[in-house]
């Protein structure tokens, strides 16, 4: 008997040291100030969206780096619903690649059945709770409110030679978002395919 309330008493404790795992929808649109690092290179600092329907297997990552006279384009349209992703790294939005992929569209947040608590951290005034993982060589940080864990705060990504580091301003569950978010811009329609990403 003693040892059986000890043991309830020790996964008690265990419990009540680590919040609980964030839950947070695959389908979302968001709106986000961003700070990226390649390795090698300088800062890079700016704003944009991300929205995700994974129900169409659809998602879409825009932002502008405002770090010189013309921005830079970072955008990222996965349409796996059509076995494509089109993407622009640069100050001239004419200059889209086009990948093919295969599959579903990954999940945003499937790195958090693998991740651990890293602890609390505060951030801007309040407490975030901090959850870690490394998955695919990329080691990944959420930060989310104890009372909304159903909303990302911060989101940081490490690789070998990339860092990104994003504060969601807005975040909204959206399970319809507007279709045309995802439309192929035109400068995109004919880029040429380039070898498959996966």
């Amino acid at each position: 008997m003693f040892k059986a309330v000890a043991l309830a008493v020790l996964v008690a404790l265990a419990c009540a040291q680590n919040p609980p795992k964030p839950h947070i929808s695959d389908n979302f649109e968001a709106r986000v100030t961003i700070h990226a690092r390649q390795h090698g290179g300088g800062d890079q600092y700016g704003d944009g969206f991300w929205v995700v329907w994974s129900a169409k297997n659809r998602a879409v990552e825009n932002y502008r780096f405002h770090d010189g006279p013309v921005p830079l384009q970072a955008y990222a349209l996965q349409r796996y619903d059509l076995g494509d992703i089109y993407e622009i790294n640069s100050r001239d939005p004419r200059e889209c690649h086009k990948r093919s992929v295969s599959g579903s569209l990954p999940s945003v947040w499937g790195f958090l059945s693998n991740a651990t608590f890293g602890g609390t951290q505060d951030y801007k005034g309040f407490q975030v709770d901090v959850w870690e993982a490394n998955t695919a060589g990329v080691s990944v940080r959420l930060g989310v409110r104890h009372d909304e864990t159903w909303r990302p705060v911060l989101l940081e990504r490490h690789s070998s030679g990339y860092e990104s580091f994003l504060e969601f301003g807005v975040f909204n569950n959206n399970t319809s978002p507007d279709p045309n978010q995802f439309n192929i811009p035109p400068h995109c329609q004919n880029a040429a395919k380039a070898a498959p990403l996966f």
